[in-house]
């Protein structure tokens, strides 16, 4: 089940965060963690 958060998240932001800034890159990572990412 993922975060009510990804409902308001462009699906890349939770599927390909490594594309995004670092900062970015790891917020969302904190958000979802991979397992929530499907990986």
């Amino acid at each position: 089940m993922k975060s009510p958060l990804a409902v308001h998240t462009p699906p890349m932001a939770y599927l390909a965060p490594d594309e995004l800034p670092d900062s970015i890159g790891q917020f969302v990572r904190y958000l979802f963690p991979a397992r929530l990412r499907g990986e």
